[in-house]
């Protein structure tokens, strides 16, 4: 029997290695800087001024100066060219422009006749208050004051001064009741320019005429029928009734203020018609006294 001899071992090889990376060359340090030699310095020529140091930081100021400088002149020219441009461009607008606004100030400026007419009202509305205050002083002390200074502080808290002469009025009692004087620059309502009296029956009111009593015995009296279309005669009215005691008169109530004459507070607020006019306030309603009508 044939002997079986032993095989040699199968050698294991190791598994392959990967590839090594490449490796890179090394760099080389960088070459040193070759030193900057400064240009030899060569002295001025004798004789020169020496040359002003000017400092960097000193220069960069100046510098931000010009730019501040030019920066507003900028800004100033154009707001001058938009200033000019606005008055055109208000009128393109429709808004008013300068000299329309000094236009319209003209003519709102009131003229001699305005504040003539205006100085008319302040002394017809001072006559009346004069002649309230002296009502109201008879009916406390059954006679006329002497002085119009008499009706102060009760009747009156001062003397109402003519608005151009600043002066009181001319004021004199008399057996009939009193008279005050006054003169109109342009006229109000009826009462024409010129010198005009305020009496207790009125304005320009004459007293009413008086005739002699007839002698005892018979008389014989002939009518004298008038002329076809001759007016009746007219009689001074009645300027001192005051039928509500309100201190206004029925003829003041009915004609000057237009209220009740038989009802002392007119718009029922707690105050009679007198006590209103006269501190200027309206009788018909709230409010101030309006002009007079």
């Amino acid at each position: 029997m044939d002997s079986v001899l032993p095989q040699p071992p199968v050698p294991v090889m190791p598994p392959a290695l990967p590839p090594a990376p490449p490796v890179a060359p090394p760099i080389a340090p960088p070459a040193p800087r070759a030193s900057v030699q400064a240009a030899p310095t060569v002295p001025p020529p004798p004789g020169t001024p020496p040359r002003p140091f000017v400092h960097p930081q000193k220069t960069s100021v100046s510098r931000r100066v010009l730019i501040w400088t030019m920066a507003l002149l900028g800004i100033g020219l154009i707001g001058a060219a938009v200033w000019k441009a606005v008055p055109a461009f208000r009128g393109a607008m429709g808004a008013p422009t300068p000299g329309q606004v000094a236009d319209a100030v003209k003519q709102q400026t009131p003229t001699s006749e305005d504040l003539q007419a205006e100085r008319d009202r302040t002394r017809y509305r001072q006559v009346n208050e004069i002649r309230l205050a002296l009502t109201d002083y008879v009916n406390d002390h059954k006679q006329y004051p002497t002085a119009l200074t008499d009706l102060m502080p009760t009747y009156l808290k001062s003397v109402p001064l003519d608005p151009s002469a600043q002066r009181a009025y001319a004021y004199a009692r008399d057996d009939s009741g009193f008279t005050l004087k006054f003169t109109l620059e342009t006229g109000i309502f009826s009462y024409a320019a010129g010198d005009h009296e305020m009496t207790s029956r009125g304005i320009d009111v004459k007293p009413p005429t008086t005739f002699a009593p007839q002698p005892q015995g018979e008389t014989t009296v002939t009518s004298v029928p008038a002329a076809p279309g001759t007016p009746a005669p007219q009689t001074a009215p009645d300027m001192t009734t005051d039928s509500d005691g309100d201190g206004l008169t029925d003829y003041q109530e009915t004609t000057i203020y237009h209220t009740d004459p038989h009802k002392a507070d007119t718009d029922g607020d707690g105050f009679s018609d007198g006590a209103e006019v006269k501190n200027g306030y309206d009788p018909n309603g709230p409010g101030k006294l309006p002009p007079v009508k």
